[in-house]
């Protein structure tokens, strides 16, 4: 799934990951892979698990994973010969095995120098054409073993996989060497097939030994690697943003932990290289060669060190460290002043008189076309959708589909709508505000379709004809919502809106 020029596409693979083309397979489906139905069911679930966690979806493919473990592990997954492939499959069912294990929290280093070994015998025995599909494989279960790079095989030239394994090995475990080979790969690893190829998860395996956990995050190093992939909903959810600066408070003292994982990103150490007894109070790093990124770390006796993060993926390396060794990101003045301005949700509304205030200030400022242009104007419509009044939220999300706000859509998804028959609401005006909910959140997200099962087309195009732009006169009942929602003006000669709306139109 790619996007424009193509790059792959983070966000699609989201949305297929939420319906129906990337569901995980059951029991009931292991007939259909024949007599090694459970080996090529298992290796098949593992990639579509790997799908998942790239784009920040472990929780949907949390039991596809366990089932990915036990049919790897079944006696009925070894058992068949495969011709004259037979000790090719052992090979890579080992492998599989292996790295099922090792994704479920389980790491077996037996188990790895059993695939690894599996691998020696099936190379002796293949012919040419096998030994670039066997040599790639055989150095990644290698070097989760425990062996030396540089005793491992070499993956044949032809394989565009075994290409950037081979020249990662051959740095010989130099992490800042290693780091520059994976960014100058960067379109191979992490652009093209992120998440379906084998160099993608051998990064992340490197990053995983490096001291990042757990795996999931190890693998979403290719969003800080590659800036201009997007970023998908769910890990917008969890912290990840885009920020030219950042700041990173660390839990720990850990400054070779620091220093080894930025080197495998990519980054070199600037000055004074020489290793110390104890973590020094300041060092820097740049990423080489194009200077895209610098950190600074600082750290004093009486309080814990921090990371100054410059560079167009700053947010999205400081949120990579934050889950992966450990710490808290500074919130950027944007949404410190949106969580300023948040008044949270809670069972009844403290100041009617202050929501109105709110709603009446927002439909004011979502008016103007250049308003998120100012980061208060972005603040003010992030703070909108988690604000305790429905009108509020619902006019923050007609403000994020209308003008397109970049970066919202998890927020957006998580705005809470109204249950029918509140304030007047009927179950056709909550269709309504879902339609609005999922376009914003799309929309956001950089598409104009939306991932709910069943939608009706003609209706969600006649919502997404209202957020482009309000009608002067209302024609239908969803005309007259948002208009309300909007506190648009009646024009002479128009039916007032349904009565039951009234309390709410004038105040909560």
């Amino acid at each position: 799934m790619t996007g424009a020029h193509g790059i792959f596409d983070p966000v699609a693979v989201a949305a297929a990951c939420r319906r129906d083309r990337l569901l995980p397979l059951a029991q009931e489906d292991l007939p259909r892979f024949g007599e090694r139905g459970y080996w090529r069911a298992g290796a098949q679930q593992l990639m579509k698990v790997v799908a998942g966690w790239w784009v920040g979806e472990a929780a949907l493919f949390a039991d596809a994973l366990q089932l990915a473990v036990a049919w790897l592990d079944a006696p009925e997954s070894r058992g068949h010969p495969w011709g004259d492939n037979a000790q090719a499959h052992a090979a890579r069912h080992l492998h599989a095995r292996a790295l099922a294990h090792l994704m479920s929290g389980r790491n077996r280093p037996p188990l790895w120098e059993a695939a690894a070994s599996a691998h020696d015998r099936a190379l002796e025995a293949a012919g040419p054409a096998r030994v670039a599909m066997l040599a790639s494989g055989a150095a990644v279960c290698g070097l989760m073993a425990g062996r030396p790079p540089g005793g491992l095989p070499t993956p044949a030239p032809e394989d565009e996989d075994g290409t950037v394994i081979a020249d990662i090995l051959a740095r010989d475990g130099d992490p800042a060497r290693i780091g520059r080979q994976l960014y100058a790969r960067r379109h191979a690893l992490f652009s093209e097939r992120p998440g379906l190829t084998l160099t993608t998860l051998f990064a992340a395996l490197f990053l995983h030994r490096g001291g990042v956990e757990p795996l999931t995050t190890a693998l979403s190093a290719g969003y800080v690697v590659c800036p201009e992939l997007t970023l998908p909903p769910a890990m917008i959810a969890s912290g990840w943003e885009d920020r030219a600066e950042a700041i990173l408070t660390l839990e720990r003292q850990d400054f070779a932990r620091v220093d080894r994982l930025l080197g495998l990103l990519g980054l070199t150490r600037d000055g004074e290289t020489a290793t110390h007894d104890a973590p020094p109070g300041f060092a820097s790093w740049t990423r080489q060669p194009d200077h895209s990124l610098e950190v600074d770390w600082r750290a004093a006796e009486d309080a814990p060190p921090h990371l100054e993060i410059r560079g167009p993926a700053a947010g999205r390396l400081a949120r990579f460290f934050a889950q992966g060794i450990g710490g808290a990101v500074r919130p950027g003045p944007e949404q410190a002043l949106a969580d300023l301005l948040t008044v949270p949700r809670r069972a009844t509304v403290a100041n009617p008189s202050a929501a109105q205030a709110r709603w009446e200030m927002l439909c004011a400022a979502v008016a103007g076309e250049g308003v998120f242009g100012d980061p208060a104007g972005r603040a003010l419509v992030t703070a909108g959708l988690a604000d305790s009044d429905w009108r509020v939220r619902m006019v923050a999300l007609w403000a994020v589909g209308h003008h397109r706000v970049q970066g919202l859509a998890a927020r957006a998804e998580a705005a809470a709508l109204p249950k029918p028959g509140f304030r007047g609401l009927s179950q056709d005006d909550r269709r309504v505000l879902l339609a609005l909910r999922d376009l914003a959140a799309s929309r956001s997200a950089g598409r104009d379709d939306i991932a709910r099962p069943g939608a009706n087309a003609g209706f969600v195009a006649r919502i997404a004809a209202l957020i482009d732009a309000v009608p002067d006169t209302a024609q239908s009942r969803a005309d007259a919502l948002i208009r309300a929602l909007l506190r648009k003006p009646l024009a002479p000669g128009q039916t007032p809106a349904p009565s039951a709306w009234k309390r709410w139109m004038a105040a909560s």
